[in-house]
């Protein structure tokens, strides 16, 4: 049976069906509990009466599946799937350590408590959550994927911020690159202690050689060859700086710059997007017009005073939903993708418009 976590006004009707003296088990009930699972909390009852005793019990569990937990992952926890959904995956946690449905519970679980900490960090924040209603397999594959922009020249400004100055394109650590390791490594402390051989993470960080338009490499008095040369560079140096982490070029994704200009193309087509006016009328929830003027400085340093910058905008609007496209679909569902963004949170809205990957971000900006 795969786990479906269950609404909280049915999980309210099992629950105190369990917790009667006289309730028992219907046959309703098996796409979310077991006759066993059922009789198991019912057996237990004293340990599910009272969040306390929901709380203690959870604590415990994590033990036994040798997680650090504390009381903030257990609200985040409650909150995030209701009180009924935590019963049930700490008994299918106990019920059977090497069966299916405890190994997923214990991943759901594990999910959980990277959220929680996640969203307790100072400096990362969660703006979309794992998506926990179908685990793909007994065994989860967590795909931590980081964007980083090519390595920019920048300067440091008296308020110890960074400011692009776009003079050159160089072959270093740019300057998203670097806060992406520094989250990286925040990430690799958090998850310590859930890894294990059927809750693998791992980590990549993704270049974005899709830069090396015509546009911008005029701009840097760059050609295509010699800005993706100095891309390649950028990788060699994160490599040896991030060892435990997939290094390579972004439309590496996809198949090379080729493809990812034609994803660009029917992403554009598909949601009808060539201009401001068509932003603001089919993605009315997101506040372009605000995005848009946080990000004037960074254009009129990056292309000059004679340019269209709403056009630019535009079009950067299709880079980040493609390249969100590309992140949610990556494993063909066989696994769980989470977007680390480290550049200025102001574009993250775009990445999330396609699939349902999760996503985190820097909550510091550069």
């Amino acid at each position: 049976m795969q786990p479906i976590l269950c609404d909280k006004h049915l999980g309210k009707i099992i629950y105190n069906c369990a917790m009667s003296t006289s309730g028992s088990y219907c046959s309703w009930m098996r796409p979310y509990i077991t006759g066993r699972e059922f009789y198991s909390i019912k057996e237990f009852a004293n340990d599910f009466r009272s969040i306390e005793n929901i709380k203690d019990r959870y604590l415990s569990t994590l033990s036994y599946l040798h997680i650090e937990g504390n009381e903030k992952d257990f609200w985040y926890g409650l909150r995030r799937i209701n009180k009924f959904n935590m019963i049930t995956l700490i008994t299918r946690c106990h019920l059977s350590k090497s069966s299916k449905v405890s190994t997923i519970s214990s991943s759901i679980l594990r999910f959980l408590v990277l959220e929680s900490r996640i969203s307790a960090s100072p400096v990362l924040s969660l703006s979309r959550a794992f998506n926990l209603s179908n685990m793909p397999s007994a065994i989860c594959n967590v795909h931590v994927m980081a964007p980083v922009c090519p390595d920019y020249s920048y300067k440091e400004l008296d308020d110890n911020t960074y400011r692009y100055t776009f003079e050159s394109v160089n072959g270093g650590i740019g300057l998203v690159a670097k806060r992406a390791i520094r989250n990286i490594n925040e990430l690799q402390r958090m998850v310590s202690d859930l890894r294990n051989p059927k809750f693998v993470i791992d980590f990549s960080i993704l270049v974005g050689d899709f830069e090396a338009s015509p546009g911008n490499c005029s701009r840097l008095s760059e050609t295509e060859e010699s800005f993706l040369a100095k891309v390649d560079s950028t990788i060699s140096c994160i490599k040896s700086t991030c060892p435990s982490c997939f290094v390579g070029r972004f439309t590496d994704l996809c198949g090379g710059l080729e493809a990812w200009r034609s994803l660009q193309k029917i992403n554009s087509k598909l949601l009808s997007i060539n201009s401001f006016g068509t932003l603001t009328k089919n993605l009315p929830s997101i506040n372009h017009e605000r995005i848009f003027i946080s990000r004037l400085p960074l254009y009129k340093m990056w292309f000059g005073d004679k340019y269209d910058y709403t056009q630019a905008f535009t079009m950067q609007t299709i880079e980040y939903i493609s390249m969100g496209d590309l992140i949610s679909r990556y494993g063909n569902g066989k696994c769980f993708t989470l977007l680390l963004a480290s550049d200025h949170r102001a574009m993250r809205p775009y990445y999330n418009i396609f699939g349902n990957h999760a996503a985190c971000g820097s909550t510091i900006s550069y």
